[in-house]
């Protein structure tokens, strides 16, 4: 899917790790619109070049950086570790300070679903547009990007991950 002005679509890829319900699971129901594809080993998305949204990584995801495949991990919150560790890819980055807006952690700083978290890679990588179908797919989705629109535009335009952390701050700290 390619849209005019943008020079690729980054590919988004799933490791689901089959510990969701399945009607509440954000990453099942992008793959039924074909948005992401999903994958039931981590060995699959070892690819050169593929960053991994991973919340416990020091580094931020900045809009400067280069990303060929973005790779998420759909497990719970209560596994996340050891489903994170079987994914082995050399770029990890994790998403700055945001607010989840999903039924099941709403309000809740980094306890973002699937959907939640490629968006807002999305979002700082450029592609607003794309975030925004993600988002649109679900009733509570388009209320993500209103709980952090401030924080996502400033995000957005950091230039080094120096720049990054501190804007992260003042939103973690305000």
């Amino acid at each position: 899917m390619s849209f005019a002005g943008r020079k690729h679509s980054i590919p988004l890829y799933v490791f689901h790790a089959g510990q969701c319900n399945a009607k509440k699971c954000t990453s099942k129901k992008l793959a039924r619109f074909q948005l992401v594809s999903l994958f039931s080993s981590p060995r699959a998305l070892s690819k050169r070049g593929a960053l991994l949204l991973d919340p416990s990584a020091y580094w931020p995801l900045c809009p400067t950086d280069r990303v060929s495949v973005l790779v998420a991990v759909d497990c719970s919150w209560n596994y996340c570790e050891a489903a994170f560790a079987s994914v082995h890819t050399a770029i990890r980055k994790r998403l700055p300070y945001l607010l989840a807006a999903n039924p099941v952690n709403y309000g809740r700083h980094s306890r973002l679903t699937t959907v939640e978290a490629f968006a807002a890679a999305l979002y700082i990588l450029g592609d607003e547009h794309r975030a925004r179908e993600l988002l649109n797919k679900f009733k509570w989705g388009p209320i993500f990007l209103s709980l952090n629109a401030a924080a996502l535009d400033e995000y957005a335009t950091a230039l080094t991950a120096a720049d990054m952390l501190a804007v992260e701050r003042a939103y973690s700290t305000g």
